[in-house]
């Protein structure tokens, strides 16, 4: 009994981790779409791209330091990538909108 659920534990924990996975391969997909499909300039859309992935590299995992709560190493380091993720986020896009204008 304990076995069984074990194993549906781990099933239930797939499926969750799997859709978290298409979730966000939909909105990384979908917000490529988006951004290719309103900028008139290519370089434009891959720096509003690339932007995105700054995030997924380094705020979310950042973020998930600072959930798991381990030690202040851990915490400081969480702080600092999500920090560093946000920067470079706001900055590559607000550069981007600044050359789309002039």
């Amino acid at each position: 009994c304990v076995l069984m659920s074990c194993v549906m534990c781990k099933a239930v924990v797939s499926t969750q981790s799997t859709l978290r996975r298409a979730l966000t391969l939909c909105i990384w997909h979908g917000s490529a779409l988006a951004i290719s499909c309103l900028t008139s300039n290519l370089a434009s859309a891959i720096s509003l791209v690339g932007s995105i992935a700054a995030l997924f590299m380094l705020f979310y995992p950042g973020m998930m330091l600072i959930m798991q709560g381990g030690s202040k190493a851990w915490l400081v380091s969480g702080v600092i990538l999500a920090i560093l993720g946000l920067f470079i986020f706001f900055w590559t896009v607000g550069f981007t909108f600044y050359q789309m204008a002039v």
